[in-house]
């Protein structure tokens, strides 16, 4: 592994019985921020069966029955494990190789804790999962285990706990939009998506099917969104409409008009002109969550 720059991960082998072993389960999300149970879904991507069904390999009722000890006193299966692991650790941008590693120690506590009943129930081969990526996107060929979506630092903030983030704003002062920290009462915390033009115009929350009017933030000239999992789309007055990603300042173009919050994790691709212009200098997140942090080795 690379260089750790905060704790490691909670350790496998120190579980005796399943209860533990759920409980390690358990701090493990804890320890990589508290993802989301959506967000683990988006990062364990699809499982296939032999006779070739396709479902989410990580579904929440699953992951929220599991880490309740409703499962209890028999152990998850050894392909949930697997994927769960994965998952956790992607969200705190581990490597392939270091996914590995720490799925082998995972793997290793399970067989020695399973029942014979554990065994046999969890000894099926593991489900081939598909990556929730865009088809364009060539992935190499990996153990399917290993076959999860490695997200970028943006998604390493974004699965931090906001209920923690103490969100700052900055504008160039001849903007006049003031900064944002603190109790201040332009400040702008999930689950709401905020808007400027020399203070706070409006906020939003609801996510909708369809597009809503801005009303007194119209033709506003910065947006805000802290929200961990959701995108926002916007509309301009000519229909021009683009998303916008989770916990993100954006500079807005003259004309927008209208407001989606969606539930989707990721835009998609998207080749025309911005008009919602990334500002990565305007926000400045919580800390990154309590997971390993790898450093490039030097080479001997």
């Amino acid at each position: 592994m690379g260089d750790a720059v905060t704790s490691p991960p909670p350790d496998p082998a120190s579980a005796g019985s399943a209860r533990e072993f759920v409980d390690v389960l358990d701090r493990l999300r804890i320890w990589a921020g508290r993802p989301s149970l959506r967000r683990l879904r988006h990062l364990a991507g699809r499982s296939t069966t032999p006779d070739g069904h396709q479902s989410d390999a990580l579904p929440p009722s699953t992951v929220s029955y599991i880490l309740n000890g409703r499962g209890l006193p028999g152990l998850p299966r050894l392909v949930f494990v697997e994927a769960y692991v994965a998952a956790c650790l992607a969200a705190c941008d581990l490597s392939p190789e270091e996914i590995e590693t720490e799925i082998a120690r995972w793997q290793d506590a399970w067989r020695r804790i399973a029942s014979p009943g554990d065994l046999e129930s969890g000894s099926q081969p593991a489900k081939e999962t598909t990556p929730s990526v865009h088809a364009s996107e060539p992935m190499p060929a990996r153990p399917a285990r290993a076959r999860i979506v490695l997200v970028g630092l943006s998604g390493l903030v974004a699965g931090t706990l906001i209920a923690t983030v103490v969100t700052l704003f900055l504008w160039p002062a001849d903007k006049g939009i003031p900064l944002v920290r603190g109790e201040d009462p332009n400040r702008c915390d999930s689950p709401y998506v905020c808007f400027y033009d020399r203070g706070q115009t409006g906020r939003f929350r609801d996510i909708t099917d369809g597009y809503q009017s801005l009303n007194d933030s119209r033709d506003t000239p910065a947006m805000v969104n802290p929200r961990k999992d959701d995108v926002v789309w916007l509309r301009w007055e000519d229909g021009h409409s683009e998303c916008t990603m989770p916990f993100a300042t954006y500079r807005l173009a003259p004309r927008v008009a209208e407001i989606r919050i969606s539930r989707d994790y990721r835009c998609p691709p998207y080749t025309g002109k911005h008009r919602a212009i990334l500002d990565p200098a305007a926000v400045v997140p919580a800390p990154l969550p309590p997971c390993y942090v790898t450093t490039p080795q030097p080479r001997s």
